[in-house]
Order: structure tokens, then sequence, then C-alpha cells
């Protein structure tokens, strides 16, 4: 499966690694896990994931849907290549195709 992240859809981009963040955090809810954070000590109602633990956890994410978004459409690109070079093999093989020393 294939995703096409559009880091320049910056609204969409920011909502779907902070829906990934929420995930994360709900599991960590889920097993009554705390992380200690002194930023959000003067907020005791504070998400689990606050602050700069948020911050870089959204740029760990960031940079693996890019990376993987590039890495996904480089290989698209090689396999219509791949597909576009095995065509022409084949018909220039079955004679579909005259070479320019025949003619």
């Amino acid at each position: 499966m294939t995703i096409k992240i559009d880091k320049n859809d910056i609204r969409t981009f920011n909502e779907f690694v902070g829906r990934i963040i929420d995930i994360f955090e709900d599991f960590l809810e889920d097993h009554n896990v705390t992380l200690d954070n002194p930023e959000k000590e003067q907020d005791p109602d504070a998400a689990i994931i606050y602050g700069s633990d948020y911050g870089d956890l959204y740029q760990q994410i960031e940079e693996l849907l890019v990376n993987w978004s590039e890495a996904a459409e480089a290989e698209r690109r090689r396999e219509s290549w791949d597909g576009l070079l095995t065509t022409l093999i084949f018909m220039t093989l079955n004679g579909y195709m005259e070479s320019s020393t025949t003619r």
C-alpha cells in the first residue's frame, strides 16, 4: 500500500502526523504510562506527549513519512522504466522494431 504524502498541503499533513501521535498517546494512556517532562509540571492535565516531546516525535514522524513517500515515488519511476525497457526488448526481439542498421 502506498500513501502519497504531500508535505505542501500543510494543514492535512499536520493533521495526519498529529493523528499518528494521538494513536500513540491513546496507547500510552490505555497502559497507564506517563512520561516525565518538566514542561508539563505546571499543567497536571497536560497530554502525555507534550511540548518538546511532541515536537521531537512530530519531527521524526515527518521525516519518516517524507522519506518513505520519496522512496515509494522513486520505486514507481523505476518500475515504469523497467516496464518500458521490457516492452522495447520484447518488441525488438520479436521483429516489431527495426534496427537502424537493417534499414
